[in-house]
Parts: structure tokens; sequence; C-alpha cells
């Protein structure tokens, strides 16, 4: 089997997927991911080829590539995705049996982590309140509301400080520099592997690296960024909090970011967001250090 008869395969599932993600059940959702990642699993088996390579030959559309066309709309984040949905549910059945009456397919994948990730996977119990909320909450809003409290629990720890404390999180931009710190570590081929499984272009790190510069200095303009499909919760945290710095018509919460962040750190940040961008930035990069 050929990757045009791969894609030709799935593309009905996706197909039904697309066209109706904003009326199809939301365990119909999952379960036709899962179908995609069966597919997708017994042509890894056959060929040998490497996980993320298929995400690339199925969609062939990527930053590091110019004037390659392009062999599907179905996206590497879409097939990370089906990986991930058919790692947490073994069998179709334990679809129905942990989200039969799934309210939004938009508040699960905010809650995956929890079903696949080491550092966040829930205890019995937790993991009980997180399907209820996922199966029994009243509508989708309220689901997403329960699911963005979660992962304000467990994913990041807040600050004690009492004004505004949600508007600026030390412990945010030290996880962010833990975070790229052990990204670096890795070869240039490595770092850009990851970062298309995480759906992250270069234009977007740039963007990202000329924030953390900017709110250094209350003259220096910023922009806001598009982070949609972004497939790691570290990033979207850090890049909602950026956007919100950028939207603000006073420099009042880039100056609190300072008093908690020094510049020397935000220019730090910087850097290692734009070591990632080339592999010349990342050899300068290591040079330095």
């Amino acid at each position: 089997m050929n990757i045009w008869e791969i894609i030709n395969e799935i593309a009905p599932l996706y197909n039904e997927y697309k066209n109706n993600k904003d009326t199809i059940r939301g365990t119909d959702a999952v379960w036709i991911m899962r179908e995609i990642w069966e597919i997708l699993e017994k042509y890894i088996e056959e060929s040998g080829i490497a996980p993320h390579s298929l995400y690339r030959e199925i969609y062939w559309k990527w930053e590091w590539t110019t004037n390659v066309a392009q062999k599907s709309y179905i996206t590497r984040e879409f097939q990370w995705r089906c990986y991930r949905i058919k790692k947490m549910f073994k069998k179709k059945e334990d679809i129905e049996k942990d989200l039969p009456t799934l309210v939004s397919f938009t508040a699960f994948r905010e809650a995956m982590p929890f079903f696949d990730n080491p550092k966040y996977k829930l205890s019995w119990n937790d993991r009980e309140i997180l399907l209820n909320i996922l199966n029994k909450s009243p509508s989708k809003k309220k689901a997403m509301e329960e699911i963005e409290k979660l992962q304000s629990k467990y994913i990041w720890i807040k600050n004690d400080r009492k004004q505004k404390q949600w508007e600026v999180d030390i412990d945010l931009f030290r996880n962010f520099y833990s975070y790229l710190k052990e990204i670096l570590e890795n070869d240039y081929e490595t770092i850009k592997w990851k970062l298309i499984e995480e759906n992250i272009s270069t234009e977007l790190l740039r963007d990202l690296s000329k924030n953390m510069m900017s709110m250094t200095d209350d003259s220096f303009k910023m922009k806001t960024m598009d982070y949609d499909n972004i497939n790691s919760s570290i990033r979207n945290w850090v890049l909602e909090f950026t956007n919100n710095v950028a939207k603000e018509t006073t420099p009042k919460l880039r100056r609190r970011v300072r008093k908690v962040v020094t510049a020397r750190g935000l220019l730090q940040l910087s850097r290692m967001l734009t070591a990632m961008t080339s592999e010349e930035y990342l050899r300068n990069y290591k040079n330095t250090l």
C-alpha cells in the first residue's frame, strides 16, 4: 500500500469529522480519530516508517521546505491527536465506556494531558471527576470552564500574590525556561521534528522571541500571535499570556512582568527561541554557553 492509498482510505473518515465537527457527537469524533490511527498504525507496522515521517508524507506542507506539493489537508496535528487517542483507548469499546455522552470534543482535547501525560495523569477518583465533567456538564462552555480549572490546578501552580496574581506568574516563566533548555540540549534535527510534531512554525518562534524581547522596554511594539493549532499546552499558556500583554493599551502589565522577571531573563528566553529557528542560530547559541 502506498501513501496515496493510505490517504484515500482515511480521507472519508477525516471528511466525516471535518465536515460535521460542529454538530457531530463528541463520542463519535473520538471514535473516528481512533479508527484513522488504526489504519495509519497498520501502515507503520508494514512499512517501518516513523510516525513523524508519516505525518509529513500525508500532509507534506511544512515550514522548512518550499515549493512542495501539498498531498492532503489532513494535518500533522490531526494525525498526532489520532495517535494519542488510540493510545488512550486500547479498545473501541473503551470510548463508549469512558465517554458515552461527551458534551464537547474541544473540552476533551484540552483534557488530553490528564489521560496520557504521565506528569498530569489523574488518580482514579480525580479521573472520575474529569469524566463527569466531560460527560455530564450542562453545556460545552461549562465543560471548558471546568477543564480550565483543572489545568490551573494541576499544570500551572499560581503565585500567592494578591494583586492580579493571574496576570504575571513567575512559575510560567520558570517552567518555560526549563522547557526550552531541555529542547535545546538536542541537535537541530531532533528539535526540528519536535517542532513539527507540535505544529510550531519558525514564524511563530520568531514572533514569540520578538515579543519576549519587547517586554523588556515599554517603547517596543508587540504583536498578537495565532496559536490555535499548537499541540503543546506549555506553549499555549505562554502564548496566551504574551498575547494578553500585547493587547494591553497601557504598559502596566508589561511593567508587572519586569517586577518578577528581569530584562536579562526575558532576553535569554528570546535568544533561546531564536536558537530553535535554524541550525546556524542553534550553533551560535551553543557556542556562547
